[in-house]
């Protein structure tokens, strides 16, 4: 496989920046850096290779791997030399060996419990996270086929606009590989970075090999980086290059002199990190501030504007092309212009001010306090409604909060989006106030504290409150983290290996239980101990049927049939929530969270995300019916948005040149270069009769056949037609 020209590139950079790292202290400081420096390096490649192969429309498998072959050899070239820069890897060992014997067990359990299966489930589970298939897969299905990154036509947006880079990540591995078994690692290892990044920053305010450990099992141990892990989804992944920021930074401003090699970096990851997901740019807000300045007293002005200037021109590099597209299809560099017909959201705070900041930074925080208890979450739900309403301002005004029409609430749940972060909240919440009783206090923690809780503000002024914005909040949650671990490590008495152990224990449901990827059925039995609820009656096996529910007494007394999603009528209490799961789980409701990993085949993996999770056999049903020959099918979709798993079968069966393209859409999509490519097909995949029937005259159609949900269209002759709306 051609990946292993990249990890082969990747280990010559360890070599050569492992020999640059000499004149830092300890072995295992020396190889953390080279190990993060080379991913960054790498990170620059990927950057560069997309966007030069994206300009000639040659981006594919073959003319990748010939760039990472030049890579590796040029690489290899300079390595070379230097390769005498990992003759003390035994050290590593022999230094382990001086850790505290019942920290080697620690770290020994910590790899056998955690990270290893995390590990397992990123290979063997297929991706199947909702928005990765909406977005994050669903533009890389026409990248593929495009041979580029240029904007396509699509009936999802979001697809264009939101930020790329981890996609440039995930587009080269699975280009390499030649297929998806690995694109879920992309942030796991992301998430070791993160992890590795969080010692360094521990040990530069003066932390004990033991509390550097602690700083990595807090930051290890918390719900929605656990469960972002092994998905393609990006936030972790935006976090390391956060991470990378403030380590450089900091690197940077205790420097007795200006080293560029610093800044370089510091400027690489922000770059690249804003590129990835703009948070990081909220988050890492006040850290630019702080470094500024002391660089400025440190370093003089010219030395500073020229440390400006590179930014600038790290952030020119990086996002110019992405913006032109925009601009090009929007006719703004960000997203759609509101009032447009591609527009769909506007995610930025449309109000702005103290009582606006202080309301999204109630809700912000609410979203990791939910419990398995909702008369609980409704309290506090209620607690964060009066404060809102107290400084005059409705919990659910859309120009603060972007929820589909949804109402404000506090939900507990085991999700990759919506997972919260209740006991590392806790924890900063006890450790501020430690904070300041503490002797001795590492020099600039307090600025690194102010900094991490300011980006939280800028944050919360800047962007809507949304149901699933937890996962976006992981570099507050990073940081945040580490200063925990200062806090608890200067405490001599503090048992701070129990306290370790328990934090890793904590977070076994998530690693085990992932609903989207489950070892063991912790979600049915959390459900069934709590004896839990649901709020509405949805259908997600497809074999079942709403009237068995609604025939039901017990279930009809307390469900509104009447009403879309059948929604409880009213609260109900916890004799009264036991009654109905009992009920439900008779009537085999919760048997989809029954499965495993080991029992479901990969295609039903890519499924389980699904409205039907039943959608693989369906659409499996539906291929039988092609042609052998068959390369194109035209997309028209109503409900769906991104087909990336519908894509993977196809391609599977018919092979790589296989291709399906969105062929309803809107006029605002036909000047874009990559919708003027000719796309001949027979055969169209549908969703919605009204959309066929609106857009296909009754004689082209030869016959209809449908499988499920599915409608599969012969024509009777090849098309290239486009149906604009």
């Amino acid at each position: 496989m051609s990946v292993f020209l990249l990890l082969f590139t990747f280990f010559n950079f360890l070599i050569v920046f492992k020999k640059r790292n000499e004149i830092e202290k300890g072995v295992f400081t020396r190889y953390r850096i080279a190990i993060l420096e080379s991913l960054l390096a790498i990170s620059f490649l990927i950057f560069i290779f997309v966007e030069v192969l994206s300009f000639f429309n040659r981006l594919n498998s073959f003319y990748l791997s010939v760039c990472w072959f030049f890579a590796f050899l040029l690489s290899s070239i300079i390595a070379y030399p230097q390769r005498d820069a990992l003759s003390d890897g035994k050290k590593l060992l022999s230094q382990f060996g001086i850790l505290n014997q019942k920290y080697r067990w620690f770290l020994f359990f910590l790899l056998l419990s955690g990270i290893i299966p995390l590990l397992f489930l990123a290979i063997y589970n297929a991706p199947n996270n909702r928005d990765s298939m909406d977005y994050h897969l669903a533009r890389i299905v026409q990248w593929v086929q495009n041979g580029n990154v240029d904007h396509f036509a699509t009936n999802f947006p979001q697809q264009l606009y939101h930020n790329v880079f981890a996609e440039y990540v995930v587009t080269n591995v699975m280009l390499l590989c030649g297929n998806d078994y690995f694109i879920n690692c992309i942030q796991f290892v992301a998430m070791l970075a993160v992890l590795l990044y969080g010692t360094l920053i521990a040990k530069h305010f003066g932390l004990s090999y033991k509390g550097q450990i602690m700083a990595l099992v807090l930051i290890f141990s918390f719900p929605i980086e656990l469960l972002e892990s092994t998905t393609t989804q990006n936030d972790i992944f935006a976090s390391f290059y956060l991470m990378a920021f403030v380590y450089y930074g900091l690197k940077l401003i205790n420097n007795q002199q200006f080293v560029w090699r610093d800044g370089f970096f510091m400027v690489l990851a922000l770059s690249l990190g804003g590129f990835t997901k703009y948070p990081v740019f909220f988050f890492a807000l006040p850290f630019s501030l702080w470094f500024g300045i002391v660089c400025l007293r440190r370093f003089g002005l010219p030395q500073s504007m020229k440390l400006l200037a590179l930014g600038f021109c790290g952030l020119a590099l990086v996002f110019s092309s992405f913006y032109v597209r925009n601009y090009e299809l929007f006719d703004s560099v960000l997203s759609p212009r509101k009032n447009t017909r591609i527009y769909v959201e506007n995610i930025d705070a449309e109000k702005h001010g103290v009582r606006e900041t202080l309301a999204n930074l109630s809700k912000n925080l609410s979203l990791h306090v939910g419990l398995p208890s909702q008369s609980y979450n409704e309290a506090v739900a209620l607690k964060v409604k009066e404060f809102n309403n107290w400084m005059g301002i409705d919990a659910d005004d859309e120009r603060l909060s972007l929820n589909g029409g949804g109402k404000y609430e506090v939900l507990f749940s085991l999700n990759e989006d919506t997972t919260g972060n209740f006991l590392l909240l806790i924890l900063l919440a006890i450790s501020i106030p430690l904070f300041f009783f503490m002797k001795n206090k590492p020099k600039d923690s307090t600025l690194f504290l102010i900094c991490i809780l300011a980006g939280y503000v800028v944050f919360s002024s800047l962007v809507k409150w949304q149901a699933f914005s937890s996962r976006t909040q992981i570099g507050f949650f990073v940081g945040a983290a580490i200063f925990i671990a200062m806090v608890f490590s200067s405490f001599r008495k503090f048992p701070a290996l129990g306290f370790m152990y328990v934090l890793l224990l904590s977070s076994f449901p998530f690693i085990y239980g992932n609903p989207n990827k489950p070892v063991l059925p912790f979600n049915y039995l959390a459900k069934k101990m709590i004896g839990y609820a649901p709020k509405s009656i949805l259908i997600v096996d497809k074999e079942q049927n709403v009237e068995t529910y609604k025939e039901n007494p017990l279930i009809q007394r307390y469900y509104d049939f009447e009403k879309p999603f059948c929604p409880l009528k009213a609260p109900v209490n916890k004799t009264e929530e036991r009654q109905i799961f009992q009920t439900l789980d008779s009537l085999k409701y919760f048997d989809y969270l029954k499965t495993d990993v080991f029992n479901t085949t990969r295609y039903e993996q890519y499924f389980i995300h699904d409205s039907n999770i039943k959608g693989d056999k369906d659409f499996a049903e539906l291929l039988k019916h092609l042609p052998a020959n068959t390369q194109n099918l035209g997309m028209m979709f109503q409900a769906r948005m991104g087909f990336y798993h519908l894509w993977k079968m196809f391609r599977d069966k018919y092979g790589d040149h296989a291709s399906m393209k969105y062929i309803v859409y809107l006029k605002d999509y036909q000047k874009l270069d990559n919708v003027k490519k000719p796309f001949p097909y027979q055969y169209i995949v549908a969703d919605s009769e009204s959309l066929v029937n609106e857009n296909i005259i009754k004689g082209d159609i030869e016959n209809v056949e449908k499988f499920g949900e599915f409608l599969l269209i012969k024509l009777k002759k090849v098309s290239d037609k486009h149906y604009l709306l």
